[in-house]
């Protein structure tokens, strides 16, 4: 079974999946970024990221953190009401909900076998 990709576009745009990615991100905020990375997938799709997984996720990290980061002001995609978390103000806090985001849109998080 394959996903098709209006389940990855409705993840995208889910109110749940992107509060969900905020509230995880914000739970492993303490970590280092390679600890990060191991937990984010342990997490959410049950696994060690291969190395090249990790080397891409340690690459898209640090790539949109530094984009976000030239940016004065950071834009909330949702409203912080109605239990919503909030979206981080910093930008490497904003870069490890994105990365929670798209794992959510995994192959191996959405398909059923």
């Amino acid at each position: 079974m394959s996903v098709v990709p209006q389940q990855a576009l409705a993840l995208s745009n889910s109110v749940l999946a992107q509060n969900h990615a905020r509230h995880l991100a914000g739970q492993l905020k303490s970590l280092e970024q390679e600890e990060f990375i191991q937990t984010a997938f342990l997490r959410i799709l049950s696994r060690q990221p291969n190395e090249k997984e990790q080397h891409l996720s340690q690459n898209f990290l640090s790539q949109h953190s530094n984009l976000l980061s030239t940016h004065t002001e950071l834009t909330p995609l949702l409203p912080a009401d109605d239990g919503i978390t909030a979206p981080a103000d910093n930008p490497a806090q904003r870069t490890r909900e994105n990365f929670i985001q798209v794992l959510f849109s995994h192959n191996d998080f959405v398909t059923i076998r």
